[in-house]
């Protein structure tokens, strides 16, 4: 029937034109589950992932530094690995940010002493208050009955979890045996890792 033909035609191009710019939040959940890593720059913890009861594991990335500068270094690096999809390359999903006053207590008050500049800080005021202590009694700091409303964030960089194990650690079993990692695995290895550079080289310029 043409004219049952010509309704079923618009239905289906107005269905499909129907959520064109439509926006929703996400009802995604994330639960630490324990630390797998820790480098220069930030914290790498295994996470499970809970969507509407579908769940999966990913790796969640917490920059070291809070600075605004950090920050914004972390959302760009995110936007560009964003765009990179490649097998020899670790997917990234994108960047969540968590309230801090959800945070236990000492996890917040460990990631205020994670900027390197804030450690050497913290040790120049243990040298000064105990030559202060010296020389007087220290004062008592006066603390607001009313603590102004905290509206820090927590971000992080979600990644896939890719289970298996590194390089380091293949190294470290061989050099541990006094044996060297076979040629053919060296090869296998560097070969792939030349297929990403090329791969992620051809999107992204190093500055």
């Amino acid at each position: 029937d043409p004219a049952a033909a010509s309704d079923y035609s618009r239905t289906m191009v107005t269905d499909e034109a129907s959520l064109t710019n439509v926006s929703f939040a996400s009802t995604t959940t994330f639960t630490f589950l324990e630390e797998i890593g820790r480098g220069g720059m930030g914290i790498v913890y295994l996470a499970e992932r809970d969507s509407e009861g579908v769940q999966d594991q990913v790796v969640l990335k917490i920059l070291k530094s809070r600075s605004e500068s950090d920050t914004q270094a972390l959302k760009r690096e995110a936007n560009i690995a964003t765009g990179l999809r490649h097998e020899n390359i670790v997917k990234t999903y994108g960047m969540e940010s968590i309230p801090f006053s959800v945070l236990p207590r000492d996890f917040t008050g460990d990631v205020e002493t994670l900027s390197y500049e804030r450690i050497r800080h913290k040790a120049r005021m243990m040298r000064r208050s105990r030559f202060v202590g010296r020389m007087g009694q220290a004062r008592k700091l006066a603390i607001p009955k009313k603590a102004p409303k905290d509206t820090r964030r927590l971000y992080v960089m979600v990644m896939d979890y890719v289970d298996g194990t590194d390089l380091s650690a293949l190294n470290r079993s061989h050099v541990k045996q006094k044996l060297l990692i076979p040629c053919p695995i060296s090869a296998f290895i560097i070969s792939r890792i030349c297929r990403a550079l090329e791969y992620a080289h051809g999107n992204i310029v190093h500055r």
